[in-house]
Protein backbone atom coordinates (compact mmCIF):
# COMPACT_ATOMS: atom_id res chain seq x y z
CA UNK A 1 0.00 0.00 0.00
CA UNK A 2 2.90 2.33 0.72
CA UNK A 3 4.34 1.56 -2.72
CA UNK A 4 1.00 2.32 -4.38
CA UNK A 5 0.75 5.57 -2.48
CA UNK A 6 4.25 6.59 -3.59
CA UNK A 7 3.45 5.74 -7.24
CA UNK A 8 0.23 7.72 -7.03
CA UNK A 9 2.05 10.68 -5.49
CA UNK A 10 4.67 10.63 -8.25
CA UNK A 11 2.15 10.28 -11.07
CA UNK A 12 -0.40 12.77 -9.77
CA UNK A 13 1.49 15.88 -11.00
CA UNK A 14 1.79 14.30 -14.46
CA UNK A 15 -1.93 13.52 -14.56
CA UNK A 16 -2.79 17.04 -13.42
CA UNK A 17 -0.58 18.55 -16.13
CA UNK A 18 -2.13 16.35 -18.83
CA UNK A 19 -5.66 17.16 -17.68
CA UNK A 20 -4.82 20.87 -17.52
CA UNK A 21 -3.47 20.77 -21.09
CA UNK A 22 -6.64 19.09 -22.36
CA UNK A 23 -8.80 21.52 -20.43
CA UNK A 24 -6.87 24.52 -21.78
CA UNK A 25 -6.92 23.17 -25.35
CA UNK A 26 -10.69 22.70 -25.21
CA UNK A 27 -11.33 26.32 -24.29
CA UNK A 28 -8.74 27.63 -26.73
CA UNK A 29 -10.56 25.75 -29.49
CA UNK A 30 -13.88 27.19 -28.32
CA UNK A 31 -12.43 30.71 -28.48
CA UNK A 32 -11.04 30.09 -31.98
CA UNK A 33 -14.38 28.72 -33.18
CA UNK A 34 -16.26 31.71 -31.79
CA UNK A 35 -13.90 34.08 -33.60
CA UNK A 36 -13.57 32.18 -36.90
CA UNK A 37 -17.27 31.31 -37.20
CA UNK A 38 -18.59 34.49 -35.69
CA UNK A 39 -22.32 34.81 -36.22
CA UNK A 40 -22.89 31.13 -36.97
CA UNK A 41 -21.14 29.27 -34.12
CA UNK A 42 -23.54 28.03 -31.43
CA UNK A 43 -21.71 25.59 -29.14
CA UNK A 44 -19.53 22.49 -29.17
CA UNK A 45 -21.30 19.15 -29.07
CA UNK A 46 -21.35 17.19 -25.86
CA UNK A 47 -19.58 13.83 -25.69
CA UNK A 48 -22.57 11.62 -26.55
CA UNK A 49 -23.61 13.74 -29.56
CA UNK A 50 -20.00 13.73 -30.80
CA UNK A 51 -19.93 9.94 -30.70
CA UNK A 52 -22.89 9.82 -33.10
CA UNK A 53 -21.33 12.53 -35.30
CA UNK A 54 -18.30 10.31 -35.92
CA UNK A 55 -19.68 8.02 -38.60
CA UNK A 56 -18.75 6.02 -41.67
CA UNK A 57 -20.31 6.53 -45.10
CA UNK A 58 -21.44 2.91 -45.01
CA UNK A 59 -23.08 3.25 -41.59
CA UNK A 60 -24.59 6.68 -41.04
CA UNK A 61 -26.12 7.52 -37.66
CA UNK A 62 -29.54 8.21 -39.14
CA UNK A 63 -32.84 7.05 -37.65
CA UNK A 64 -35.41 6.10 -40.31
CA UNK A 65 -39.09 5.98 -39.36
CA UNK A 66 -41.86 5.33 -41.88
CA UNK A 67 -45.37 6.55 -41.14
CA UNK A 68 -48.68 6.56 -42.98
CA UNK A 69 -50.60 9.84 -43.33
CA UNK A 70 -54.19 10.19 -44.52
CA UNK A 71 -54.94 12.88 -47.07
CA UNK A 72 -57.79 14.92 -45.55
CA UNK A 73 -57.60 18.16 -47.51
CA UNK A 74 -58.16 18.97 -51.17
CA UNK A 75 -56.69 22.46 -51.10
CA UNK A 76 -53.07 21.52 -50.42
CA UNK A 77 -51.00 18.40 -50.83
CA UNK A 78 -49.43 16.74 -47.81
CA UNK A 79 -45.97 18.02 -48.71
CA UNK A 80 -47.24 21.60 -49.05
CA UNK A 81 -48.97 21.37 -45.68
CA UNK A 82 -45.82 20.00 -44.06
CA UNK A 83 -43.62 22.72 -45.51
CA UNK A 84 -46.03 25.44 -44.41
CA UNK A 85 -46.45 24.03 -40.89
CA UNK A 86 -42.75 23.34 -40.29
CA UNK A 87 -41.76 26.77 -41.62
CA UNK A 88 -44.15 28.51 -39.24
CA UNK A 89 -42.99 26.51 -36.20
CA UNK A 90 -39.25 26.00 -36.76
CA UNK A 91 -38.13 29.06 -38.71
CA UNK A 92 -37.74 32.57 -37.38
CA UNK A 93 -37.31 34.00 -33.90
CA UNK A 94 -40.39 32.17 -32.56
CA UNK A 95 -39.07 28.70 -33.34
CA UNK A 96 -40.20 26.07 -30.84
CA UNK A 97 -36.87 24.25 -31.25
CA UNK A 98 -34.07 26.27 -32.91
CA UNK A 99 -31.67 23.31 -32.64
CA UNK A 100 -33.67 21.45 -35.29
CA UNK A 101 -32.33 23.86 -37.92
CA UNK A 102 -28.70 23.77 -36.77
CA UNK A 103 -26.05 22.03 -38.86
CA UNK A 104 -23.13 19.91 -37.69
CA UNK A 105 -19.64 21.26 -38.33
CA UNK A 106 -16.12 20.03 -37.57
CA UNK A 107 -12.94 22.01 -36.92
CA UNK A 108 -9.72 21.50 -34.93
CA UNK A 109 -10.83 18.07 -33.71
CA UNK A 110 -14.20 19.22 -32.34
CA UNK A 111 -17.74 18.84 -33.62
CA UNK A 112 -19.93 21.86 -33.01
CA UNK A 113 -23.37 23.22 -33.82
CA UNK A 114 -23.66 26.19 -36.13
CA UNK A 115 -26.50 28.19 -37.66
CA UNK A 116 -27.61 27.44 -41.19
CA UNK A 117 -27.48 30.80 -42.91
CA UNK A 118 -29.16 29.50 -46.08
CA UNK A 119 -32.20 27.49 -44.98
CA UNK A 120 -34.30 26.05 -47.78
CA UNK A 121 -37.28 24.16 -46.38
CA UNK A 122 -37.69 22.40 -49.74
CA UNK A 123 -34.42 20.57 -49.06
CA UNK A 124 -35.67 19.35 -45.69
CA UNK A 125 -39.10 18.22 -46.91
CA UNK A 126 -38.95 16.53 -50.30
CA UNK A 127 -41.06 14.15 -52.38
CA UNK A 128 -40.19 10.46 -52.48
CA UNK A 129 -38.90 9.49 -55.91
CA UNK A 130 -41.17 6.63 -56.97
CA UNK A 131 -41.69 7.73 -60.55
CA UNK A 132 -40.41 4.43 -61.96
CA UNK A 133 -43.80 3.00 -61.13
CA UNK A 134 -46.28 3.94 -63.85
CA UNK A 135 -49.24 3.15 -61.59
CA UNK A 136 -51.06 5.86 -59.66
CA UNK A 137 -50.27 4.06 -56.40
CA UNK A 138 -47.33 2.45 -54.61
CA UNK A 139 -47.25 -1.08 -53.22
CA UNK A 140 -45.80 -2.07 -49.85
CA UNK A 141 -43.00 -4.02 -51.56
CA UNK A 142 -41.98 -0.96 -53.58
CA UNK A 143 -42.03 1.17 -50.44
CA UNK A 144 -39.88 -1.32 -48.51
CA UNK A 145 -37.38 -1.43 -51.38
CA UNK A 146 -37.17 2.36 -51.49
CA UNK A 147 -36.71 2.70 -47.72
CA UNK A 148 -33.95 0.06 -47.68
CA UNK A 149 -32.13 1.90 -50.48
CA UNK A 150 -32.35 5.37 -48.94
CA UNK A 151 -31.91 4.45 -45.25
CA UNK A 152 -28.15 5.03 -45.47
CA UNK A 153 -28.19 8.02 -47.80
CA UNK A 154 -26.79 11.36 -46.64
CA UNK A 155 -29.02 14.07 -45.21
CA UNK A 156 -29.36 17.51 -46.85
CA UNK A 157 -26.54 20.04 -46.94
CA UNK A 158 -23.90 17.34 -47.50
CA UNK A 159 -25.08 15.41 -44.43
CA UNK A 160 -24.67 18.41 -42.13
CA UNK A 161 -28.42 18.84 -41.63
CA UNK A 162 -30.04 16.93 -38.77
CA UNK A 163 -33.26 15.72 -40.36
CA UNK A 164 -35.42 15.45 -43.43
CA UNK A 165 -38.97 14.36 -44.27
CA UNK A 166 -39.69 12.46 -47.48
CA UNK A 167 -43.30 12.37 -48.66
CA UNK A 168 -44.72 10.01 -51.26
CA UNK A 169 -46.62 11.64 -54.12
CA UNK A 170 -48.59 8.43 -54.58
CA UNK A 171 -50.93 6.71 -52.10
CA UNK A 172 -50.57 3.15 -50.93
CA UNK A 173 -52.43 0.61 -52.98
CA UNK A 174 -56.21 0.59 -52.36
CA UNK A 175 -56.01 3.34 -49.72
CA UNK A 176 -56.13 7.10 -49.35
CA UNK A 177 -52.98 7.14 -47.22
CA UNK A 178 -49.53 8.37 -48.19
CA UNK A 179 -46.17 7.06 -46.88
CA UNK A 180 -44.03 9.66 -45.06
CA UNK A 181 -40.43 8.86 -44.15
CA UNK A 182 -38.82 10.69 -41.21
CA UNK A 183 -35.00 10.67 -41.24
CA UNK A 184 -33.31 12.07 -38.11
CA UNK A 185 -29.62 12.18 -37.24
CA UNK A 186 -28.84 10.61 -33.88
CA UNK A 187 -26.53 13.45 -32.83
CA UNK A 188 -29.60 15.66 -32.48
CA UNK A 189 -30.85 13.54 -29.59
CA UNK A 190 -32.76 10.43 -28.65
CA UNK A 191 -34.76 8.98 -31.54
CA UNK A 192 -38.06 8.57 -29.68
CA UNK A 193 -37.97 12.08 -28.23
CA UNK A 194 -37.07 13.59 -31.59
CA UNK A 195 -39.84 11.75 -33.38
CA UNK A 196 -42.32 13.04 -30.77
CA UNK A 197 -40.98 16.55 -31.33
CA UNK A 198 -41.41 16.26 -35.10
CA UNK A 199 -44.93 14.89 -34.71
CA UNK A 200 -45.80 17.73 -32.31
CA UNK A 201 -44.30 20.18 -34.80
CA UNK A 202 -46.29 18.99 -37.80
CA UNK A 203 -49.45 18.32 -35.79
CA UNK A 204 -52.19 20.77 -34.93
CA UNK A 205 -52.45 19.95 -31.24
CA UNK A 206 -50.17 21.54 -28.71
CA UNK A 207 -47.69 19.10 -27.14
CA UNK A 208 -48.59 17.91 -23.66
CA UNK A 209 -46.29 19.00 -20.82
CA UNK A 210 -43.75 16.38 -19.92
CA UNK A 211 -44.38 14.25 -16.86
CA UNK A 212 -41.17 13.70 -14.94
CA UNK A 213 -40.50 10.28 -13.46
CA UNK A 214 -37.92 8.79 -11.14
CA UNK A 215 -35.82 7.93 -14.15
CA UNK A 216 -35.66 11.61 -15.17
CA UNK A 217 -34.08 12.37 -11.81
CA UNK A 218 -31.58 9.55 -12.34
CA UNK A 219 -30.76 10.91 -15.79
CA UNK A 220 -30.20 14.38 -14.37
CA UNK A 221 -27.87 12.91 -11.74
CA UNK A 222 -25.80 11.01 -14.30
CA UNK A 223 -25.64 14.02 -16.63
CA UNK A 224 -24.35 16.12 -13.73
CA UNK A 225 -21.67 13.52 -13.05
CA UNK A 226 -20.77 13.42 -16.74
CA UNK A 227 -20.39 17.21 -16.75
CA UNK A 228 -18.12 16.98 -13.71
CA UNK A 229 -16.01 14.39 -15.54
CA UNK A 230 -15.53 16.79 -18.47
CA UNK A 231 -11.87 17.30 -17.54
CA UNK A 232 -11.06 13.62 -17.90
CA UNK A 233 -10.21 11.79 -21.08
CA UNK A 234 -12.56 8.90 -20.31
CA UNK A 235 -15.69 11.08 -20.24
CA UNK A 236 -17.13 9.36 -23.34
CA UNK A 237 -16.90 5.96 -21.70
CA UNK A 238 -18.43 7.28 -18.50
CA UNK A 239 -21.38 8.87 -20.29
CA UNK A 240 -22.05 5.79 -22.39
CA UNK A 241 -22.01 3.68 -19.21
CA UNK A 242 -24.33 6.12 -17.43
CA UNK A 243 -26.82 6.09 -20.29
CA UNK A 244 -26.73 2.30 -20.23
CA UNK A 245 -27.67 2.40 -16.54
CA UNK A 246 -30.47 4.87 -17.35
CA UNK A 247 -31.80 2.50 -20.00
CA UNK A 248 -31.91 -0.36 -17.47
CA UNK A 249 -33.71 1.87 -14.97
CA UNK A 250 -36.23 2.76 -17.69
CA UNK A 251 -37.00 -0.92 -18.11
CA UNK A 252 -37.50 -1.34 -14.37
CA UNK A 253 -39.63 1.73 -13.62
Amino acid sequence: SIFSFLVFTLLLPIFLIVFAVFFLYKYIVKAILMIKFQGTYIETMNAIDSVWAIEDDNALSVINVISIVEQNTKNKSIIENLRSTVSSKLLGSNSICPKMMYIRSFHLGYYFWSKNSNIDIDKYIRPIALDENENSFVTEDELQTYVSEISNKKLPYNNEACWEILVSNKPLEDTNTFPVLFRIHHSLGDGVALLKLLLNTIGCDKPKPREYTRCDKCETFFKALAYFMDLFTFKNTFEILSYGIIYVINLIV
